[in-house]
């Protein structure tokens, strides 16, 4: 018996991609409104969750100076830079089942991660 169950918008992803997009959130809800069994869901959910997370600790930790936070951008910085989609929880498999572009959205955290390298450089040589 099928159940229909709404999974909302990550912040996380949302935030990242308005930044690129304006569009980003409605894309979101277009993509997220469908109906799924709940036997899915709790997998779609979950895959929805570790790439929001990822997004999250890559943009909160990019400038961490402590050990734990260096730590949680490191393996978001990693993860998120693999190729391949062999592996179900992998980056590219969990953005292919969302029908998001890999490239596209690693390329869009990787512009962010040079710009807030090169604005804190500037910040640092003028202080």
């Amino acid at each position: 018996m099928e159940e229909e169950i709404e999974i909302s918008a990550p912040r996380g992803i949302v935030n990242l991609l308005s930044e690129y997009d304006p569009t980003a959130e409605e894309i979101w809800e277009r993509i997220l409104q469908r109906k799924i069994d709940s036997e899915v869901q709790g997998e779609r959910k979950l895959m929805l969750r570790l790439l929001d997370s990822a997004i999250e600790d890559f943009r909160k930790y990019l400038t961490a100076k402590s050990w734990s936070g260096k730590t949680l951008f490191s393996n978001a910085e990693e993860w998120i830079s693999q190729k391949g989609s062999d592996y179900i929880y992998s980056f590219e498999y969990i953005c292919e089942t969302f029908k998001i572009d890999p490239g596209y959205l690693r390329g869009g955290l990787m512009e962010l991660k040079e710009m807030k390298l090169v604005k804190d450089s500037k910040t640092y040589h003028h202080s």
